[in-house]
């Protein structure tokens, strides 16, 4: 690969955006083009970037010779846009949920991986500084053995995406987007449990409601997750919470650290002997690390591992595997079971 690296952007929404702006702050990328199926769309991103705008993006394939290309689209069209791609050997980052289940996910993996590219997908919330805090304090063992951790989110989605927003086109259409707040963002807190325990699920049991009149996805869901190390996670997604919250709970042998994304702090609760040496239990608030915007974090690491050859920060295998839970956690809500993995 050339010193400068070809970027192309396909989705010209909101969340290209974010891409498109994490991008231009790498002195050694060039977006070269974006598409779009709403050209105007396009149009539009590609003047903020000097860059070239299509109303496909077969076409923005052929004619340009890219390096990477970030797939900014709804989740239905994740796995053909992604196979094309790889098709014409370029590297992806894509946009989450990977795809409409894990069947598709893993092709997407599968294919990735038997043509040597790199594929990424966009979980940015490991990056938030508290989660890096406190995955650091995990590692370090002030907290002990990890036995329970707890993964919420709740907040009013009518509120957050109004009629108005292009969302609206596919959100609630299970067809165009597999499923409700699991999908949505729970994908990311799903993952968030898959990181922070350092394990992949053994068992899923999962409730699902929807209360929200007309929108047809769920809107509600808890998701029982036992690891294969024997730890539990909870993770509990909704769109009908009124006050936001966000919080991220990791219970150990020797303490508790409790974070939450509204809250520039984290709190570590130990008798570490590390942190407490009289063994009694100890409150701290560590200062958190220097991160910056989370995407532009990821992504500047993503394109990092692509020109240094190394392993990229969240990859499509980690996609593929929380989009396997949400699989199994829509069969245990379905067939009121628990589901083995």
């Amino acid at each position: 690969m050339s010193k400068e690296v070809r970027v192309g952007i396909i989705g010209s929404g909101g969340i290209a955006r974010v891409h498109a702006s994490a991008y231009s702050k790498i002195g050694f990328v060039k977006i070269v083009a974006v598409s779009d199926i709403v050209r105007e769309r396009a149009e539009s991103l590609a003047r903020g970037f000097n860059a070239k705008a299509y109303g496909s993006y077969e076409a923005m394939l052929r004619e340009n010779d890219l390096d990477l290309i970030s797939v900014c689209t709804p989740p239905f069209t994740h796995r053909d846009i992604v196979m094309d791609v790889f098709k014409s050997n370029v590297n992806v980052f894509c946009e989450k949920p990977l795809a409409l289940n894990s069947r598709e996910a893993k092709e997407m993996v599968d294919e990735a991986r038997k043509r040597g590219l790199y594929f990424g997908v966009d979980f940015q919330n490991r990056f938030l500084p508290q989660h890096v805090k406190a995955k650091e304090l995990l590692n370090e063992g002030a907290i002990g053995r990890l036995i329970q951790a707890r993964f919420r989110v709740g907040y009013d989605i009518l509120e957050a995406v109004p009629p108005s927003a292009p969302m609206r086109e596919w959100l609630f259409n299970r067809e165009k987007s597999g499923g409700g707040v699991l999908m949505d963002i729970g994908s990311h807190w799903i993952d968030l449990s898959r990181m922070f325990v350092g394990s992949e699920a053994r068992s899923v049991s999962a409730e699902i409601s929807s209360n929200i009149e007309g929108i047809g996805v769920e809107d509600n869901a808890m998701v029982l997750i036992l690891f294969e190390n024997s730890v539990h996670a909870l993770v509990d997604v909704s769109w009908t919470q009124q006050n936001e919250q966000w919080p991220v709970e990791l219970y150990g042998d020797q303490g508790t650290v409790l974070c939450n994304l509204g809250e520039n702090k984290i709190v570590l609760y130990t008798r570490n002997r590390r942190y407490s040496e009289d063994g009694r239990v100890r409150m701290i608030t560590p200062p958190l690390p220097e991160i910056g915007e989370p995407h532009e974090y990821l992504i500047r690491m993503f394109v990092n591992s692509i020109v240094a050859g190394g392993k990229p920060p969240v990859s499509g295998y980690d996609g593929y595997r929380a989009q396997e839970v949400i699989d199994a956690a829509y069969r245990s809500a379905n067939e009121k079971m628990k589901v083995m993995l």
